[in-house]
């Protein structure tokens, strides 16, 4: 991350390579989930990170525990779809 945070992605080499180490889609749906259903102000938990031990292996985020995070414990008759405001 202090890549990103350092060097300007409108630079396609600086894009190129951030796109060699992330998974671009599985970090966009992650964000897309969490500011959709769970954080819209930008507070994240739950969430993990993870590669493949491999050469190429690119980072990938995937969202944990689920069930508290769209309140299904506290109303069983609400999620992320229902409570939005669309």
């Amino acid at each position: 991350m202090n890549f990103i945070s350092t060097n300007p992605l409108s630079d396609s080499a600086n894009y190129a390579y951030v796109k060699s180490k992330v998974d671009v889609q599985s970090f966009m749906l992650h964000y897309l989930l969490v500011f959709t259903c769970r954080a819209p102000t930008g507070r994240i938990k739950n969430e993990a990170k993870w590669r493949p031990k491999t050469v190429d292996g690119k980072w990938k985020w995937i969202m944990w525990d689920m069930d508290a995070t769209v309140a299904y414990y506290l109303n069983p008759g609400t999620t992320c779809l229902t409570s939005h405001r669309w």
